[in-house]
């Protein structure tokens, strides 16, 4: 991932969000030129004053001049797909046939509100499923907390719990990469934005002020996908899929490593998921209008829980809340290293130097030589 003649690096699978563009330089570590590159397409997907809002979030210093992996999503190509209810039904049953205690992420929103829903569907003993949640997952979708209690399954608040590990027995059970296999849209980007949707992304990335040399970098990028990509809706897809997602994956690794246990997965990471994403990329909103963004699973979601205000209104939420909590936990965890990277056995492992938040480049040279995986 990174080129230096100096420094012998191990396979690096991806940087914390302390280790930013700028500690990097100074560290003389060169960044590959697609990590540079996807920082500014990243960039595309947000609204004007996306930066600005951020400014109100604690954070890592220097957070959005890093952007931590340029991994692709490994994916098999495919032109056909199961349908979505057997999909979520089938993911659902899998999970809870390991038989193992499920500790399920719930934000109240359409995506973690489908996935608990079948989980809830083909779920034998209450006592294997916790639900988590926080004050504004709640507070998002009051109307769903009965449906939960309903089952007898029992709920924890998560904003209160973020700092206790979990058992080495635990399934950890996201909703995450639900925003990536959908080409998460927010209402502040499609606003000012949405009339760009279904038009040609090479003019929507001139407008938006990319240079000609870094949207010919993308075309060839883009050129390597099966899919055929011409729409801006086409483009938010393939990064969202290929990028964003294993990018959320790697999260669930920082997961496993902190609390030192197994198993943290994400329900609609599958290979049935990511074909009916491939299939359906362009069928994410039904019409023009906002409120049908994600329909395929709210319709979903009413057939195990027929609530109409749920399948008619419910949009996408930004949780201030969550985002402040995922930004706390984040930069606490990731300020324990500096990198991720693969031993000879390709297990993941962390690195972070003995001196550390204090380093210069001769101390990380002299741990980085006591690495004997390289």
């Amino acid at each position: 991932m990174f080129l230096n003649s100096d420094l012998q690096l191990p396979k690096i699978v991806c940087t914390a969000s302390c280790f930013t563009h700028n500690a990097m330089q100074k560290l003389g570590i060169k960044i590959n030129h697609d990590h540079l590159q996807l920082i500014e397409v990243n960039k595309m997907w947000s609204n004007r004053n996306y930066f600005n809002v951020r400014e109100n979030i604690p954070r890592v210093p220097g957070f959005e001049n890093m952007w931590p992996t340029h991994i692709l999503r490994p994916h098999q190509y495919s032109s056909t797909c199961l349908p979505l209810d057997e999909i979520a039904h089938n993911r659902a049953k899998q999970i809870l046939d390991t038989n193992r205690p499920i500790k399920f992420f719930w934000s109240g929103g359409i995506d973690s509100t489908f996935a608990l829903s079948h989980l809830l569907e083909h779920l034998k003993n209450p006592n294997q499923l916790t639900v988590y949640h926080t004050c504004e997952s709640t507070q998002e979708n009051p109307d769903y907390v009965p449906q939960i209690l309903k089952h007898g399954v029992d709920m924890k608040s998560w904003s209160d719990l973020w700092e206790t590990p979990f058992e080495p027995n635990d399934l950890v059970v996201t909703a995450t990469t639900a925003d990536n296999i959908t080409a998460s849209v927010d209402q502040s980007f499609y606003n000012e934005y949405g009339d760009w949707l279904q038009r040609s992304w090479q003019d929507y990335f001139l407008f938006r002020g990319m240079s000609a040399e870094k949207i010919s970098w993308l075309e060839n990028k883009l050129k390597l996908h099966e899919n055929s990509i011409t729409t801006t809706l086409e483009a938010r897809w393939w990064f969202y899929y290929a990028i964003r997602h294993q990018l959320w994956v790697i999260k669930d690794w920082n997961l496993n490593l902190e609390n030192n246990f197994g198993s943290v997965i994400c329900f609609f990471d599958c290979y049935d998921f990511d074909a009916w994403s491939q299939v359906n990329r362009n069928q994410f909103f039904y019409g023009n209008q906002w409120n049908t963004y994600k329909q395929a699973f709210k319709n979903e979601i009413y057939k195990l829980w027929p609530n109409n205000h749920f399948n008619q209104t419910k949009e996408k939420t930004n949780s201030g809340y969550n985002i402040f909590w995922g930004r706390r936990k984040t930069a606490q965890f990731d300020q324990q290293y500096l990198f991720l990277y693969l031993d000879k056995k390709n297990s993941i492992r962390s690195f972070r130097p003995r001196y550390w938040p204090i380093i210069n480049k001769s101390m990380l040279l002299e741990d980085l030589s006591g690495i004997n995986e390289i």
